[in-house]
Protein backbone atom coordinates (compact mmCIF):
# COMPACT_ATOMS: atom_id res chain seq x y z
CA UNK A 1 0.00 0.00 0.00
CA UNK A 2 2.78 2.41 0.54
CA UNK A 3 4.33 1.67 -2.35
CA UNK A 4 1.24 2.80 -4.15
CA UNK A 5 0.72 6.09 -1.63
CA UNK A 6 4.35 6.78 -2.36
CA UNK A 7 4.05 6.65 -6.01
CA UNK A 8 0.47 8.73 -6.27
CA UNK A 9 2.65 11.47 -4.24
CA UNK A 10 5.30 11.60 -6.65
CA UNK A 11 3.10 11.82 -9.28
CA UNK A 12 1.39 14.71 -8.18
CA UNK A 13 4.87 16.90 -8.90
CA UNK A 14 4.17 19.66 -11.77
CA UNK A 15 0.79 19.25 -11.10
CA UNK A 16 -1.37 21.47 -13.34
CA UNK A 17 -4.07 21.82 -10.64
CA UNK A 18 -3.83 24.34 -7.67
CA UNK A 19 -2.12 23.52 -4.32
CA UNK A 20 -5.14 23.44 -2.69
CA UNK A 21 -6.37 20.77 -4.54
CA UNK A 22 -2.96 18.51 -4.29
CA UNK A 23 -2.81 19.21 -0.64
CA UNK A 24 -6.71 18.14 -0.11
CA UNK A 25 -5.72 14.57 -2.02
CA UNK A 26 -2.55 14.08 -0.04
CA UNK A 27 -4.39 14.23 3.00
CA UNK A 28 -7.64 12.51 1.95
CA UNK A 29 -5.03 9.77 0.82
CA UNK A 30 -2.82 9.16 3.95
CA UNK A 31 -6.35 9.00 6.21
CA UNK A 32 -7.58 6.66 3.87
CA UNK A 33 -4.52 4.46 4.02
CA UNK A 34 -4.32 4.40 7.61
CA UNK A 35 -7.65 3.42 8.35
CA UNK A 36 -7.29 1.16 6.21
CA UNK A 37 -4.22 -0.47 7.17
CA UNK A 38 -6.02 -1.17 10.95
CA UNK A 39 -9.35 -2.55 9.24
CA UNK A 40 -7.37 -4.81 7.57
CA UNK A 41 -5.34 -6.16 10.67
CA UNK A 42 -9.39 -5.82 12.49
CA UNK A 43 -11.00 -8.29 9.61
CA UNK A 44 -7.99 -10.64 10.39
CA UNK A 45 -8.23 -10.45 14.03
CA UNK A 46 -12.03 -10.73 14.19
CA UNK A 47 -12.02 -14.10 12.05
CA UNK A 48 -10.23 -15.46 15.11
CA UNK A 49 -12.38 -14.03 17.75
CA UNK A 50 -15.92 -12.97 18.71
CA UNK A 51 -15.65 -9.41 20.71
CA UNK A 52 -14.62 -6.25 19.14
CA UNK A 53 -11.02 -6.51 17.83
CA UNK A 54 -8.01 -5.14 19.13
CA UNK A 55 -6.93 -3.35 15.86
CA UNK A 56 -10.18 -0.82 16.24
CA UNK A 57 -8.33 0.86 19.24
CA UNK A 58 -4.61 1.43 16.85
CA UNK A 59 -3.18 4.66 16.06
CA UNK A 60 -5.05 6.40 13.27
CA UNK A 61 -4.09 9.02 11.14
CA UNK A 62 -6.67 12.55 12.06
CA UNK A 63 -9.66 9.81 11.46
CA UNK A 64 -11.73 13.08 12.44
CA UNK A 65 -10.42 14.89 9.28
CA UNK A 66 -12.81 12.86 7.33
CA UNK A 67 -16.74 14.19 6.20
CA UNK A 68 -19.41 12.36 8.91
CA UNK A 69 -20.90 11.15 5.60
CA UNK A 70 -17.72 8.52 5.10
CA UNK A 71 -17.73 7.77 8.75
CA UNK A 72 -21.39 6.93 8.65
CA UNK A 73 -20.87 4.75 5.64
CA UNK A 74 -18.18 2.41 7.36
CA UNK A 75 -19.88 2.12 10.25
CA UNK A 76 -22.95 0.34 8.67
CA UNK A 77 -21.10 -1.57 6.26
CA UNK A 78 -20.07 -5.16 6.99
CA UNK A 79 -17.50 -4.97 4.24
CA UNK A 80 -15.23 -2.15 5.52
CA UNK A 81 -12.48 -3.23 3.97
CA UNK A 82 -13.71 -3.36 0.26
CA UNK A 83 -15.54 0.16 0.77
CA UNK A 84 -12.31 2.00 2.01
CA UNK A 85 -10.29 0.71 -0.96
CA UNK A 86 -13.19 1.14 -3.14
CA UNK A 87 -13.00 5.09 -2.03
CA UNK A 88 -8.99 5.17 -2.48
CA UNK A 89 -9.29 4.03 -6.57
CA UNK A 90 -12.83 6.97 -6.58
CA UNK A 91 -10.56 9.11 -5.47
CA UNK A 92 -7.79 8.70 -7.67
CA UNK A 93 -9.80 8.30 -10.40
CA UNK A 94 -11.19 12.04 -9.83
CA UNK A 95 -7.76 13.11 -8.72
CA UNK A 96 -6.73 12.37 -12.50
CA UNK A 97 -9.70 14.04 -13.71
CA UNK A 98 -8.93 17.16 -12.32
CA UNK A 99 -5.18 17.09 -13.30
CA UNK A 100 -3.85 16.54 -10.36
CA UNK A 101 -1.18 13.97 -11.68
CA UNK A 102 1.09 15.14 -14.21
CA UNK A 103 2.07 11.52 -15.45
CA UNK A 104 -0.04 9.99 -18.48
CA UNK A 105 -2.37 6.95 -17.53
CA UNK A 106 0.11 3.97 -18.23
CA UNK A 107 2.05 5.12 -15.84
CA UNK A 108 -0.17 6.27 -13.44
CA UNK A 109 -1.40 2.35 -14.00
CA UNK A 110 1.40 1.10 -11.57
CA UNK A 111 -0.03 2.97 -8.34
CA UNK A 112 -3.43 1.03 -8.99
CA UNK A 113 -0.98 -2.43 -9.46
CA UNK A 114 0.68 -1.56 -6.63
CA UNK A 115 -2.30 -1.29 -4.12
CA UNK A 116 -4.21 -4.16 -5.57
CA UNK A 117 -1.00 -6.17 -4.73
CA UNK A 118 -2.04 -5.29 -1.59
CA UNK A 119 -5.24 -6.47 -1.07
CA UNK A 120 -4.09 -9.63 -2.88
CA UNK A 121 -1.98 -10.18 0.19
CA UNK A 122 -4.84 -9.46 2.35
CA UNK A 123 -7.48 -11.88 0.83
CA UNK A 124 -3.95 -14.29 1.03
CA UNK A 125 -3.72 -13.80 4.43
CA UNK A 126 -7.98 -14.02 5.00
CA UNK A 127 -7.16 -17.68 3.61
CA UNK A 128 -5.17 -18.27 6.97
CA UNK A 129 -7.56 -16.58 9.28
CA UNK A 130 -10.65 -18.51 8.17
CA UNK A 131 -9.93 -21.59 7.31
CA UNK A 132 -9.18 -23.72 10.51
CA UNK A 133 -6.93 -26.31 11.91
CA UNK A 134 -9.34 -29.49 10.87
CA UNK A 135 -10.85 -30.91 13.54
CA UNK A 136 -10.61 -34.58 12.40
CA UNK A 137 -6.75 -34.00 12.05
CA UNK A 138 -6.59 -32.48 15.50
CA UNK A 139 -8.86 -34.99 17.40
CA UNK A 140 -5.90 -37.86 16.00
CA UNK A 141 -3.59 -35.77 17.02
CA UNK A 142 -4.66 -35.47 20.34
CA UNK A 143 -5.58 -39.11 20.82
CA UNK A 144 -1.95 -40.25 19.31
CA UNK A 145 -0.59 -37.28 21.61
CA UNK A 146 -2.11 -39.39 25.23
CA UNK A 147 -1.34 -42.60 23.54
CA UNK A 148 2.37 -41.38 23.46
CA UNK A 149 2.31 -40.10 26.43
CA UNK A 150 0.78 -43.22 28.19
CA UNK A 151 3.15 -45.44 26.52
CA UNK A 152 6.36 -43.58 27.07
CA UNK A 153 7.08 -44.15 30.74
CA UNK A 154 6.63 -48.29 30.43
CA UNK A 155 8.81 -48.20 27.09
CA UNK A 156 12.37 -45.94 28.87
CA UNK A 157 11.60 -48.47 32.17
CA UNK A 158 13.37 -50.60 30.23
CA UNK A 159 16.09 -48.18 29.03
CA UNK A 160 17.98 -48.21 32.25
CA UNK A 161 17.91 -49.89 35.80
CA UNK A 162 18.15 -46.37 37.07
CA UNK A 163 14.75 -45.00 38.07
CA UNK A 164 15.82 -41.45 37.73
CA UNK A 165 17.46 -42.06 34.20
CA UNK A 166 14.09 -43.45 33.32
CA UNK A 167 12.20 -40.23 34.77
CA UNK A 168 14.47 -37.50 32.53
CA UNK A 169 13.93 -39.77 29.48
CA UNK A 170 10.19 -39.97 29.63
CA UNK A 171 10.14 -36.11 30.20
CA UNK A 172 12.49 -35.03 27.74
CA UNK A 173 10.29 -37.10 25.09
CA UNK A 174 6.91 -36.42 25.73
CA UNK A 175 7.60 -32.80 26.45
CA UNK A 176 9.74 -32.50 23.39
CA UNK A 177 6.39 -33.89 21.53
CA UNK A 178 4.05 -31.69 22.81
CA UNK A 179 5.82 -28.56 22.76
CA UNK A 180 6.59 -28.67 19.16
CA UNK A 181 3.23 -29.62 18.55
CA UNK A 182 2.31 -26.20 20.51
CA UNK A 183 4.56 -23.98 18.21
CA UNK A 184 2.77 -25.54 15.36
CA UNK A 185 -0.62 -24.73 16.68
CA UNK A 186 0.40 -21.04 18.22
CA UNK A 187 2.06 -20.79 14.69
CA UNK A 188 -1.04 -21.52 12.98
CA UNK A 189 -3.21 -18.17 15.08
CA UNK A 190 -0.74 -15.52 13.43
CA UNK A 191 -3.12 -12.59 14.07
CA UNK A 192 -4.40 -13.47 17.19
CA UNK A 193 -3.89 -11.55 20.36
CA UNK A 194 -1.25 -14.06 21.90
CA UNK A 195 2.22 -13.10 22.63
CA UNK A 196 3.65 -15.07 19.87
CA UNK A 197 1.48 -13.35 17.39
CA UNK A 198 2.31 -10.33 15.21
CA UNK A 199 2.52 -7.04 16.28
CA UNK A 200 0.14 -5.63 14.17
CA UNK A 201 0.04 -2.42 16.71
CA UNK A 202 3.73 -1.89 15.90
CA UNK A 203 3.25 -1.85 12.38
CA UNK A 204 0.45 -0.10 12.33
CA UNK A 205 2.29 2.96 14.22
CA UNK A 206 4.84 2.34 11.43
CA UNK A 207 2.84 2.53 8.59
CA UNK A 208 1.07 5.88 10.06
CA UNK A 209 4.71 7.18 10.20
CA UNK A 210 6.07 6.16 6.32
CA UNK A 211 2.65 8.12 5.90
CA UNK A 212 3.78 11.18 7.89
CA UNK A 213 6.96 11.02 5.74
CA UNK A 214 5.48 11.47 2.63
CA UNK A 215 3.51 14.83 3.74
CA UNK A 216 6.60 15.74 5.19
CA UNK A 217 8.75 15.21 2.29
CA UNK A 218 5.93 16.99 -0.14
CA UNK A 219 5.66 19.84 1.90
CA UNK A 220 9.38 20.76 2.18
CA UNK A 221 9.05 20.34 -1.99
CA UNK A 222 12.71 20.16 -2.09
CA UNK A 223 14.83 17.77 -4.68
CA UNK A 224 18.01 16.66 -3.70
CA UNK A 225 21.11 18.45 -5.87
CA UNK A 226 24.63 18.74 -6.06
CA UNK A 227 27.17 20.68 -4.71
CA UNK A 228 29.33 22.86 -6.81
CA UNK A 229 32.24 21.27 -5.99
CA UNK A 230 31.07 17.66 -6.51
CA UNK A 231 33.43 15.00 -7.83
CA UNK A 232 33.34 13.63 -11.26
CA UNK A 233 35.80 10.65 -10.55
CA UNK A 234 35.47 9.00 -6.96
CA UNK A 235 38.47 7.61 -6.90
CA UNK A 236 39.29 7.16 -2.86
CA UNK A 237 36.16 9.31 -1.87
CA UNK A 238 34.15 6.06 -0.70
CA UNK A 239 32.71 6.54 2.46
CA UNK A 240 29.97 4.51 4.61
CA UNK A 241 26.26 6.01 6.14
CA UNK A 242 27.79 6.67 8.88
CA UNK A 243 30.39 8.84 7.70
CA UNK A 244 27.57 10.74 5.88
CA UNK A 245 24.51 10.70 8.69
CA UNK A 246 26.50 9.98 11.98
CA UNK A 247 29.25 12.48 12.10
CA UNK A 248 28.86 15.80 14.17
CA UNK A 249 30.12 17.94 11.86
CA UNK A 250 27.24 17.02 9.65
CA UNK A 251 24.43 17.46 12.45
CA UNK A 252 26.69 21.11 13.43
CA UNK A 253 24.69 22.03 10.49
CA UNK A 254 21.40 22.62 11.44
CA UNK A 255 20.66 25.89 13.14
CA UNK A 256 19.54 25.98 16.97
CA UNK A 257 16.12 26.79 15.83
CA UNK A 258 15.37 23.87 12.94
CA UNK A 259 16.84 21.40 15.22
CA UNK A 260 14.68 22.64 18.54
CA UNK A 261 11.21 22.01 15.63
CA UNK A 262 12.51 18.52 14.76
CA UNK A 263 12.59 17.61 18.75
CA UNK A 264 8.97 19.12 19.44
CA UNK A 265 7.48 16.96 16.02
CA UNK A 266 9.01 13.83 17.32
CA UNK A 267 8.15 14.59 20.64
CA UNK A 268 4.17 14.41 19.58
CA UNK A 269 2.19 11.95 17.94
CA UNK A 270 1.68 10.79 14.60
CA UNK A 271 -1.91 12.11 14.78
CA UNK A 272 -0.81 15.39 16.24
CA UNK A 273 1.91 15.11 13.64
CA UNK A 274 -0.29 15.61 10.65
CA UNK A 275 -2.66 18.22 12.26
CA UNK A 276 0.32 20.39 12.77
CA UNK A 277 1.29 19.49 9.15
CA UNK A 278 -1.97 20.32 7.49
CA UNK A 279 -2.13 23.70 9.48
CA UNK A 280 1.26 24.99 8.07
CA UNK A 281 0.52 23.54 4.39
CA UNK A 282 -2.71 25.77 4.47
CA UNK A 283 -0.93 28.63 5.74
CA UNK A 284 1.48 28.51 3.18
CA UNK A 285 -1.14 28.41 0.26
CA UNK A 286 -2.63 31.18 1.80
CA UNK A 287 0.76 33.36 1.86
Amino acid sequence: LWDGASSLFAFTKCSTASLDQVLTFQHLLVRLLSILSALIFAELEGKMRDDEPVAYRFELLDPDGLDDVTIGVLEETDCKVEVIFQYIQLLVVQAYHDGIFSVPPPILTRAFQDMGSGMVKFHEAERIAEIPFPFPYMAALQILLYIHWGLTPYVTATWSEYIAWVGVFAFSIVFSVWFFIGVALEMDRPFSNTLNSIDREVIQRHFNNRLIALIDTSRRAHLPTLKESYRRNFGNHRHSVVHVFGLASNLSMLSAKKAAQVRDMDSVTPAVRIEVCAGEESDTSNK
